[in-house]
């Protein structure tokens, strides 16, 4: 059957709160949660690889969902993009599901996804539901 997880979506302790990215680990779930919101670029996307690979519960194993929707200018090229993928931080077989709601943020991920080496084990979502779906995850009410 299904998990159960409700996510919080607050800075960790020692995140700066004006950071557009944010995460929550639920280690027991095996499962991260990343949150961005207004203006993000490369280098936002890049501190906050290392942030949360330096954090003592990531495992590169962990269910990843990557929520954009609240993207309000998005700052990376292509180039950065192809940048960021060739030093990813999870495994070859750690699912990914990025979340979307507009066609930039789609066409962006889709790029990304495109040029990872584990892009089997991403996909894009226009609904929080589906992503959690995908990843196995049962959302508590």
């Amino acid at each position: 059957m299904g998990r159960v997880v409700v996510f919080r979506r607050p800075p960790l302790p020692g995140q700066d709160p004006a950071m557009p990215l944010h995460y929550t680990i639920d280690a027991s779930l095996k499962v991260i949660l990343s949150t961005a919101t207004g203006t993000l670029n490369a280098t936002e996307v890049d501190e906050h690889r290392k942030l949360l690979a330096a954090d003592r519960h990531f495992s590169p194993t962990f269910a990843h969902l990557i929520d954009l929707r609240s993207i309000t200018d998005l700052q990376i090229s292509p180039r950065g993009a192809k940048s960021l993928s060739a030093s990813p931080i999870f495994g070859p077989v750690a699912r990914r599901a990025f979340v979307v709601n507009g066609d930039l943020l789609y066409g962006m991920s889709r790029i990304f996804s495109g040029w990872h080496e584990s892009a089997l084990h991403m996909e894009i979502f226009r609904s929080m539901d589906d992503a959690f779906k995908w990843l196995g995850i049962v959302r508590a009410a």
